[in-house]
């Protein structure tokens, strides 16, 4: 979770936000600190700050590296909250959520709804709505092939193992 004070320009971070973005828990003077910062890393972290922080009522899913050099998938939402009075923006609070391990799940059940598990090549749902999307939206100049095969004597491997499994 990070809050950003805009007036007083102060970035407050959880303790896992700092780590994840490698960053101080506090920073005074926000701007003057990325702006002056040489570090890429505060750059980039800065990048995802700013990020977070333009998603405002709605989720954005960012791949940030992690310490140990892999990639994670996270979920930024933020909330900006006004001053009643002259001051307008006051504070804008966002969070990073992990959703790496729901994604590759979501990922793997999609991959396997649309892969045949006996070819390990697209069925025949997936084929008939990638087709129909190619013949409904052509992209500009590219022009896109089907090519059918007629694989002799599939028939013998097919029957006894495919229509169980798939076609």
């Amino acid at each position: 979770m990070f809050e950003y004070d805009v007036q007083r320009d102060n970035m407050r971070l959880s303790d896992g936000c700092a780590y994840l973005l490698q960053l101080p828990g506090m920073i005074g003077n926000y701007k003057k600190y990325v702006n002056r910062s040489e570090r890429h890393t505060v750059k980039v972290a800065a990048g995802y700050l700013e990020q977070a922080m333009e998603a405002e009522g709605k989720s954005v899913l960012l791949e940030i590296p992690r310490d140990d050099g892999t990639k994670g998938i996270f979920r930024v939402s933020c909330c900006k909250f006004y001053d009643h009075g002259d001051y307008g923006l006051n504070t804008i609070m966002g969070l990073f959520a992990d959703v790496t391990e729901a994604m590759e799940r979501q990922n793997k059940l999609q991959r396997e709804a649309e892969i045949d598990a006996l070819t390990q090549v697209y069925n025949r749902g997936t084929i008939r709505r990638k087709v129909n999307r190619l013949v409904q939206e052509p992209r500009g100049e590219f022009k896109e092939a089907l090519i059918m095969l007629d694989v002799d004597k599939f028939k013998t491997i097919n029957d006894p193992l495919g229509h169980p499994i798939g076609d």
